[in-house]
């Protein structure tokens, strides 16, 4: 069976032969389906993209199905004779690659590829992206006089969104790597003929992109070196080039922070270990939380009389007190969790004027009408008598 290359899958490989293998051989594996977070960075994208087609007005939009390649192809050729202002999604299939180009228009000298990133910035993992189409479009007899990366631009603000987009010209520094993307096509199109290849674990697993499948790939294990506290992927993979594979490989002389030397006593005796100066150092954010919890529980439920803030002696001083406390809460212990307001509600009773104290909608000379300030809490709409 043969087998067919698109950007993503190419710039898979650039990374890792093994993770291409996986994505192609096993494309309804559970690591690859697209959890939330994922799935929302997917429609942004596809905003970002519907956003960068607006700049180029008259382009035309080839809304093909993506298994029908052919037809996505004739209807590039087509536009392309006819001489439109700009295509987006501009097919092209050559070296059993198949791209599609973000916008492809023609400038004079022949055609202009602009390839879109919702970045804030163009960075280095973009080059093999442009590569491999600036490849295919010269395969496919399509001459290209420059490429450039569309990326939004950090300085625009809302509503104004005219300077939403940057354009970064990569015309030259794509150069270099257009000699390497014939043979590294041959050679994951080679590897994807075959099983599923050997390929050692190291910073490509996280670079440029963190690799879905890693949980297959590195070791489990306690005292891998990886699971030592504090070490990132380049620390961890420093030591793998060293020899350093295990936590009981690291030299004598190796430099540990006081966290790291605990975990590595912890796995030597083979038990938790706890600090003697532990339960000292928790008492005092004890003492801080009890502290907070009593002063809190008195000022919701205290009960006494007091006086409005227009001078007015009221017999529902609990209930200003307690819109008070809840002001109080909200403006100094910031407690903004949905379980904490709902209790602090059931405990308020009805609505109450913040101001007089009077109960809503109670008959009075001043006429107050309330309206709405709060959840539970209501202002007058005219202020108190003197």
């Amino acid at each position: 069976m043969s087998h067919r290359l698109s950007k993503s899958r190419y710039t898979a490989g650039v990374q890792c032969h093994k993770l291409l293998w996986w994505k192609v051989h096993e494309p309804l594996a559970v690591e690859l389906q697209p959890n939330k977070v994922l799935q929302d960075r997917f429609d942004q994208g596809a905003q970002v993209g519907a956003l960068a087609r607006d700049r180029f007005p008259g382009g035309v939009l080839i809304d093909l199905p993506h298994t029908a390649v052919d037809e996505q192809v004739r209807r590039t050729r087509q536009l392309i004779d006819d001489g439109a202002p700009a295509i987006f999604e501009a097919s092209f299939l050559a070296d059993s690659t198949f791209v599609a180009v973000d916008i492809l228009r023609p400038d004079g000298k022949g055609f202009h590829l602009t390839e879109v990133k919702a970045a804030n910035s163009q960075e280095e993992k973009h080059l093999p992206d442009v590569a491999v189409q600036l490849h295919v479009l010269k395969e496919s007899g399509i001459p290209v006089a420059g490429a450039d990366v569309m990326h939004l631009n950090r300085e625009c603000h809302f509503p104004d969104l005219e300077t939403l987009f940057q354009h970064a010209d990569v015309t030259a520094a794509v150069e270099p790597l257009l000699n390497r993307v014939g043979w590294e096509i041959d050679a994951q199109l080679e590897m994807l003929a075959g099983p599923l290849p050997d390929v050692a674990i190291g910073l490509h697993c996280h670079e440029p992109y963190e690799c879905p499948f890693m949980a297959r790939c590195w070791p489990k294990d306690r005292d891998h070196i990886k699971s030592l506290s504090g070490v990132g992927p380049k620390k961890g993979c420093a030591f793998l080039l060293t020899g350093v594979h295990r936590i009981a490989d690291l030299p004598a002389k190796q430099k540990l922070n006081v966290t790291q030397q605990r975990q590595i006593r912890a796995i030597r005796e083979n038990r938790l270990i706890v600090e003697p100066g532990l339960k000292q150092a928790l008492e005092a954010f004890r003492k801080r939380w009890r502290r907070f919890t009593a002063g809190l529980a008195s000022s919701i439920s205290k009960r006494s009389s007091v006086r409005s803030p227009c001078g007015r002696a009221s017999d529902r001083g609990s209930r200003h007190q307690r819109s008070s406390a809840i002001t109080s809460c909200r403006t100094t212990a910031r407690m903004r969790t949905t379980s904490f307001w709902r209790r602090v509600r059931r405990t308020a009773g009805p609505r109450w004027c913040i101001t007089c104290s009077r109960r809503r909608g109670a008959p009075t000379r001043s006429r107050h009408i309330p309206i709405l300030s709060g959840p539970r809490f209501r202002h007058c709409r005219r202020q108190c008598p003197s």
